[in-house]
């Protein structure tokens, strides 16, 4: 079993998890219709929105497999507006590193006080290592979109070559 407290921060972690992917659903919407960054908001939403409720069940699974029960916190509504699309992967940024933080502060329970779950400990290992790649391709993303420039011309030219920002994989048919 895990520690209620550990297994709590597992809770706010898939949480955090499915906010993630209400924010990057909602941003591909804005990025289609708003901003006509079709091809961004097409591999966004296969790659990066789609692994989040993805990522949140492995860790779920795993509260299961260690006899503790799952929570679903709730989400906030989807409704934002970008008034660019560096906006949204700046803010995008910012909440994925929260997420690694929020991992790195289980881990920290995990191995400190009276815990001492050092099999959540690995988990929490493997969840920092696997989503390093997708924190490195929003910190591209952001990187590079900064770098075209915010006119609707730049804005065009990196929806054309997105796809060379992503280290992970690119799902679906793009």
């Amino acid at each position: 079993m895990i520690n209620e407290k550990l297994n709590e921060a597992l809770n706010e972690i898939v949480g955090k998890l499915f906010s993630l992917n209400r924010l990057f659903d909602r941003a591909c919407s804005v990025l289609s219709v708003k901003h006509k960054a079709i091809t961004s908001a097409k591999i966004i939403h296969s790659t990066l929105a789609h692994f989040f409720p993805i990522f949140a069940d492995s860790i779920t699974e795993y509260q299961q497999s260690r006899n503790m029960l799952s929570r679903y916190p709730s989400t906030q509504e989807g409704n934002e507006m970008y008034e660019s699309p560096i906006q949204f992967y700046e803010i995008a940024l910012e909440e994925m590193s929260r997420f690694e933080d929020m991992v790195e502060d289980a881990l920290d329970s995990a191995v400190t006080g009276d815990i001492r779950d050092h099999s959540t400990k690995n988990f929490l290992n493997g969840i920092l290592k696997s989503w390093n790649p997708y924190l490195e391709t929003m910190n591209n993303i952001v990187d590079i979109c900064k770098n075209y420039g915010n006119d609707l011309k730049s804005q065009m030219q990196f929806d054309d070559e997105i796809e060379h920002c992503f280290v992970v994989p690119i799902v679906g048919d793009n």
